[in-house]
This record gives structure tokens, C-alpha cells and sequence, in this order.
């Protein structure tokens, strides 16, 4: 359990981590220039991210872990589901363009697949990882 906490702790680290560079290196040459937006826009996906990964992921894999599906494109994949879903119905950032909501969710499926990466290394990969070299 202590290593799903952790997993928890560093998918919301990045996708506050993520956003954040993005966000600031996005608004270096605009009006909106300031470290504080970055702070605010990260601070909001770090929040998302939370709730996402407790309602969502963890149930998720909770289930994967109990059918022994322990690849990291089941999560890579179940990731991509609530990426798309904030932004198409959602639509966090108003009414925009397709093409823009493409971006969006492009973006923010993105941010979903690293951050399941993260949470698959330390939820599922360093516990495998390490059963297999303590049998050794």
C-alpha cells in the first residue's frame, strides 16, 4: 500500500511538473508573462490530477492488479479515457474550436500517459521488479 501512495504522490507531482513548464514556457512572450499563472494553471492540473487518480485510477488498478494485467499500456491506455473526457464534455477552457479542443485533449492526454507511466513505475514495476531479484 505504501508504494500505491507514493505512486499517487508522484502522478500528481507530475502532472503539476508537466504543466507547469509548459504553462511558463507558454506565456514567456505573451501579456500574461508571470510565474504565478504557471503556479495557478499547475496548481488546478495537480488538482485534477488527484482527484482523477483516486475516483479513476486507483479502482482501475486495483481491478488490473487483482486479474494479474500488469502491462503498462492497460494504463497508458486507461489514461487516454479521462483526458478525453475533461476536455470534449467538460470543456474546461470554455467554448473553443475543434481544433483547439484537439489540442487540449492532446495535451492533457499527454500529461495523462506520462503520469500513468509514473504511477505504474511505482505502483506495479518496483514491486515486480523487486520480487523477482529477492528470488534470485
Amino acid at each position: 500500500m505504501k508504494s500505491t501512495f507514493v505512486a499517487i504522490l508522484a502522478t500528481i507531482f507530475t502532472a503539476f511538473f508537466i504543466t507547469f513548464v509548459v504553462t511558463y514556457i507558454g506565456t514567456l512572450n505573451s501579456e500574461y508573462y508571470d510565474f504565478r499563472v504557471a503556479l495557478l494553471m499547475s496548481s488546478v492540473a495537480a488538482f485534477v490530477s488527484l482527484i482523477i487518480t483516486i475516483c479513476w485510477s486507483l479502482p482501475i488498478h486495483l481491478y488490473l492488479k487483482k486479474h494479474n494485467k500488469v502491462s503498462l499500456g492497460w494504463y497508458a491506455l486507461i489514461a487516454v479515457i479521462p483526458s478525453l473526457g475533461f476536455i470534449y464534455i467538460l470543456k474546461p477552457f470554455g467554448e473553443d474550436s475543434a481544433g483547439d479542443l484537439f489540442t487540449q485533449a492532446l495535451f492533457c492526454s499527454l500529461v495523462g500517459v506520462v503520469s500513468a507511466t509514473v504511477f505504474w513505475y511505482f505502483a506495479v514495476y518496483q514491486i515486480t521488479h523487486n520480487k523477482q531479484i529477492n528470488k534470485d
